[in-house]
């Protein structure tokens, strides 16, 4: 059986439909259902349940999916593995962006790999956490780049930045008492209960984080809006609507930094790692460590011309 016919008949078991997998494939139906057809005559078995909606698999298929992506992911490792061996620099590198991040860091990255490895079929994926590591573990992507807080046992990662999370409002909102005495570019969280702040719904690894900071500061402050962007949560504290807590890399991506303040969160940064991250036991070849590499040194060069002009004082 051809390995492209089980990743067909793995994207049908995704999406429980042959019109859905054709549309996702970019092939006809006709085609999808004689694979399935052809797969079940060569196996002697039934791979899917046709009478439910939307389909599902039969035992024999949950056997078959599970040991199909195991060669799929075989084949993929040999392949980076021979690529290295012959120094081949054609092949397909398939990566997983957060969207805003993806903004960010994709232009400041591509042209700089592209200029080392201009045969490489570059497959870029943007969604949101849950996606993105579900894509991951299905396979769909070799890897993708976010925070890693290194509590996910089936992952590994490489580091590529570290990234301050840092506490804006509006320009001269925030009054000098909210701030650390020896120090007023530095917030001190547990003064900002009476504040609204705007959150990250849950399950975004910021919103995870600021619960953690609000827990550890003694405070239950009130949300003034929830949404899915940290840009946007910046946009309104710089509207004066609601407190924003973000990553660095949210302050290179805003046109409004003119009307902000931005403080340091307490007297010790807090700091994430950004990482490149693979199931474990991946083998983790060449292109994607230069990758990597590249990521690391465009973020660090702009943090480096950027980053210290973005905090202020308030005024007196």
């Amino acid at each position: 059986m051809e390995l492209r016919h089980m990743r067909y008949i793995i994207t049908i078991a995704e999406y429980g439909s042959i019109t859905k997998a054709a549309e996702v494939l970019y092939t006809t139906q006709p085609s999808l259902s004689h694979c399935v057809a052809k797969a079940e005559q060569e196996l002697n078995v039934k791979l899917f349940d046709r009478s439910t909606s939307p389909m599902t698999l039969t035992y024999a298929g949950e056997t078959f999916v599970r040991r199909a992506r195991q060669m799929l992911e075989l084949n993929q490792t040999m392949e980076r593995e021979f690529r290295d061996i012959s120094a081949n620099r054609k092949g397909r590198l398939r990566i997983g962006f957060p969207h805003e991040r993806a903004t960010f860091m994709l232009p400041e990255i591509l042209p700089l790999f592209r200029r080392e490895y201009p045969g490489m079929d570059l497959q870029i994926m943007t969604a949101g956490s849950a996606q993105l590591r579900e894509a991951l573990d299905k396979g769909r992507i070799d890897f993708y780049i976010a925070p890693f807080d290194g509590k996910v046992p089936s992952y590994e990662a490489i580091p590529v930045a570290s990234e301050e999370l840092v506490f804006a409002a509006a320009r001269n909102t925030i009054a000098e008492e909210l701030c650390l005495k020896e120090d007023p570019s530095c917030i001190d969280l547990s003064k900002t209960a009476g504040l609204q702040y705007n959150l990250l719904k849950k399950g975004h690894s910021i919103r995870n984080t600021m619960e953690d900071l609000f827990a550890k500061a003694g405070i239950r402050p009130e949300h003034i809006a929830e949404t899915t962007s940290n840009l946007t949560a910046l946009r309104l504290a710089c509207a004066g609507v609601g407190i924003a807590i973000v990553p660095e890399m949210t302050l290179y991506i805003t046109d409004r930094a003119d009307g902000i303040d931005v403080f340091h969160i307490g007297k010790d940064p807090v700091v994430w790692q950004i990482c490149g991250i693979f199931r474990t036991g991946t083998y983790i070849g060449t292109v994607e460590r230069r990758f990597l590499a590249i990521a690391a040194e465009a973020y660090n060069q702009i943090k480096e011309q950027r980053y210290s002009s973005f905090f202020r004082r308030p005024e007196q």
